[in-house]
């Protein structure tokens, strides 16, 4: 309706990238949202599949790296959560851009195993949310894609393909919920690395 009022495009973003065991996407749902939303008159002017848009994430992980905001961890997730609690910065954060860049370029051929190593973004260790200290980006999984299959086995977590499609896509306005406030902090401190304009966003 916001689309129709102001004469605007609405867009249909499939978040189909692999997440966590307990989300699982079903290959069922891309029928049912498209026919939902047929029944309720609702017309997109373009409909993405993010499952289609790996090697953009791909190139904005590998610029994060060259400006030194990124780089490739190798601790466990017992290690990761207690270094946030600390505000102690990981043993690989440190890590020139050079060898940053060669393990990321070992995650994306397959050189390294599920559960092995992320890409986090660097951020304040101090940050007053232990959640957004040095986030995830990239993670490795070897679950099989209904639409890709196994395609690709490197996923961006949503916060950092929202951040980058949201731009990409020429999006104005953000509507969201309040429970994802730190993902739409994300975003702009994304945006801010690129020096990309800030979009609007409304948390209801």
């Amino acid at each position: 309706y916001y689309a129709r009022k102001y004469k605007g495009k609405y867009y249909l973003v499939f978040d189909d990238t692999i997440g966590s065991d307990e989300k699982n996407i079903e290959i069922e749902a891309y029928n049912l949202i498209l026919d939902g939303a047929k029944y309720l008159g609702i017309k997109f002017d373009k409909i993405f599949y993010k499952s289609d848009r790996l090697k953009f994430y791909y190139k904005y992980a590998k610029e994060l790296v060259k400006k030194d905001k990124a780089y490739v961890c190798f601790c466990d997730a017992t290690t990761l959560r207690i270094n946030r609690e600390k505000s102690t910065e990981c043993i690989h954060r440190n890590q020139s851009v050079r060898q940053n860049l060669e393990y990321l370029k070992q995650m994306l051929s397959n050189k390294l195993k599920e559960g092995e190593a992320t890409l986090r973004i660097k951020t304040d260790l101090k940050h007053k949310n232990p959640a957004f200290r040095d986030r995830v980006l990239l993670r490795i999984s070897n679950r099989n894609h209904p639409r890709v299959r196994k395609k690709y086995r490197v996923w961006p977590l949503l916060d950092f393909s929202w951040a980058i499609d949201d731009h990409l896509l020429g999006i104005t306005h953000i509507i969201r919920g309040k429970e994802l406030m730190i993902e739409s902090e994300m975003e702009r401190y994304i945006w801010n690395i690129f020096s990309w304009p800030q979009i609007e966003i409304i948390h209801t």
